[in-house]
């Protein structure tokens, strides 16, 4: 048993077969995006078991593809199927291949690498371009209100300016009435009526 594993082992490392792998610029036009991103999500481990794992990714900069701020990559979970393992928090330049269905795929033998290997990748890249992002259509409280007109001016007319009449409206209870003041004055008037004509007839003889 231990020979039959000890002769197992080579061979399956030998099982991925890559070619030299290609220039920075062959790379470019091989691949269908090539950007510089930061690992932020790793495979479950129910994905290493299944054999197909994918990781997430920050996306910082990018020369093809146009790639969105945060994409995924699906790689094989072992490296003697070309699975290719990314390191959490590392970063990378990416040379990945789309598929069908919108994803990306990598594999040992692209030319990805970390960033700290891939100086002679970006002296011929050049500084390429930030990555666009959409902007946000979800409705957020940070927008101003709509403008609200005001309402216009209440325009009618009170019961006192009413068309017909003038001065003030005196509630009226079946006919005109002498204010009290008039009839106290017509009283204090007649009072001193009577007291003048008595102080002017003769006095009256035994």
């Amino acid at each position: 048993m231990l020979v039959a594993v000890i002769w197992a082992i080579p061979h399956a490392v030998r099982a991925c077969s890559c070619a030299r792998s290609p220039d920075p610029r062959v790379a470019l036009d091989q691949a269908d995006a090539v950007f510089l991103a930061r690992v932020v999500e790793e495979p479950s481990r129910t994905q290493r078991i299944a054999g197909e794992v994918t990781y997430g990714f920050d996306v910082m900069r990018q020369w093809k593809g146009d790639p969105a701020p945060r994409v995924t990559i699906k790689t094989q979970s072992s490296s003697a199927a070309c699975g290719r393992r990314f390191r959490m928090a590392k970063t990378y330049l990416v040379y990945a291949t789309r598929e069908g269905t919108g994803r990306y795929s990598d594999n040992l033998c692209s030319r990805t690498r970390e960033l700290d290997q891939a100086d002679d990748d970006l002296k011929l890249l050049g500084p390429g371009s930030p990555v666009r992002v959409e902007p946000e259509v979800d409705g957020d409280n940070d927008r101003e209100p709509p403008f609200l007109a005001p309402p216009p001016p209440d325009l009618a007319l009170p019961k006192s300016a009413e068309p017909g009449k003038r001065g003030c409206d005196v509630a009226s209870g079946g006919g005109p009435r002498a204010p009290l003041s008039l009839l106290w004055l017509a009283l204090i008037g007649g009072l001193r009526a009577a007291r003048s004509r008595t102080s002017r007839s003769p006095a009256s003889r035994p």
